[in-house]
């Protein structure tokens, strides 16, 4: 099985408070690889694993409604979002990382 590395946005969310340049390069990274960081849910798991043509990005991207604005899921406790997938085009630091599985 190929390695699965895991990023947790809200413990990466906890370092980019302390840090703004931290913050400018995490948003800077997602915009590189398509992904809009406002869409990226502070709770959620990001995930690099292994797709048919190399190396993806594995996340959940908010669902907004006709007017822009987020809504809640149906049990109402979070932001409605759907698993979405985007090549990864430039890998973050190995330090970003928390966790994953061999």
């Amino acid at each position: 099985m190929n390695p699965r590395r895991i990023i947790d946005a809200a413990v990466l969310m906890d370092r980019m408070l302390a840090d703004p340049a931290l913050l400018r390069a995490v948003h800077r990274r997602l915009r590189l690889n398509g992904i809009q960081p406002a869409d990226v849910p502070a709770d959620s798991e990001i995930a690099l694993v292994d797709g048919p043509f190399g190396l993806v990005i594995q996340y959940e991207r908010v669902l907004r409604d006709a007017s822009g604005h987020r809504y809640r899921d149906e049990s109402g406790t979070r932001a409605a979002a759907v698993v979405c997938t985007a090549l990864l085009s430039i890998a973050p630091p190995a330090d970003w990382c928390t966790g994953g599985t061999p």
